[in-house]
């Protein structure tokens, strides 16, 4: 049986799914998004800030901001968050070198 180019990417695809869902870098993403929702202090500034986002030109707006990506907790999870973010744009680009335009597919 001919598989169709889409199938094997769709296979390949699930299998790269099922491996970042078992790797350290999601599970650590996971853990510390926890952490940053069990801290009251951490919450309490969110929802301050979520209430100054309308200006984001306020002083008050900008310290609070500073603050929170200054907690250890924030900088561990956007550290990871961006790692995950550079490594799924690599992917999209490979992927788009690999798949023709639809319509010019065998």
């Amino acid at each position: 049986m001919n598989e169709s180019l889409y199938e094997k990417i769709d296979y390949h695809l699930t299998k790269i799914i099922q491996l970042l869902d078992q790797s350290d870098e999601l599970k650590q993403m996971e853990q510390w998004k926890e952490k940053i929702e069990n801290d009251a202090t951490i919450k309490q500034k969110i929802n301050k800030l979520k209430e100054l986002e309308k200006n984001p030109y306020d002083p008050a707006y900008q310290k609070l901001r500073k603050e929170l990506f200054e907690e250890e907790k924030i900088k561990n999870y956007k550290k990871l968050e961006n790692d995950l973010y550079y490594f799924t744009l690599e992917l999209s680009k490979e992927l788009k070198e690999l798949i023709p335009e639809r319509g010019h597919c065998q």
